[in-house]
């Protein structure tokens, strides 16, 4: 990967990370969640060691990986989350719609980078496959 890139990746990350942490400065209601994704708890130590080796993996993989933003969205967001454990001990959700659970920009990120980086790897992979053995058994005939 060129040097250009790797900055434009940064950027990237940075500038997803800093709207996480700033959209929380205009919240009317914040709720603290000192535990992982929906509230779920989880002992402190097995968390902090999953958050480590998660963000170790997700930084490798996607300066390496061919599907560098869907992976910037997953670590930008996981570096939002880490940022709120590291300065309020929990994770701090504010956008509530109805009866479901509680949660941040941190988390959209995750969410989207996932569901792309899915579509990207498994639908979008399978779906060339497919084309491209239509257009093999065609020219067979």
């Amino acid at each position: 990967m060129s040097q250009k890139e790797l900055i434009k990746k940064a950027l990237f990350t940075i500038l997803l990370v800093s709207l996480d942490q700033f959209s929380k400065c205009f919240t009317l209601k914040k709720i603290c969640n000192p535990g992982i994704s929906w509230g779920i708890n989880l002992n402190q130590n097995i968390l902090w060691l999953v958050v480590i080796f998660s963000l170790i993996f997700l930084i490798y993989y996607t300066y390496k990986s061919r599907l560098p933003y869907s992976l910037l969205f997953i670590l930008s967001g996981a570096f939002g989350n880490l940022l709120d454990r590291l300065q309020h001990r929990c994770v701090v959700d504010f956008i509530s719609l109805g009866k479901f659970p509680t949660f941040n920009l941190a988390d959209i990120f995750i969410t989207v980078g996932f569901l792309v980086f899915f579509w990207q790897k498994f639908i979008k992979q399978n779906t060339n496959h497919s084309a491209i053995n239509k257009k093999i058994k065609k020219i067979r005939q």
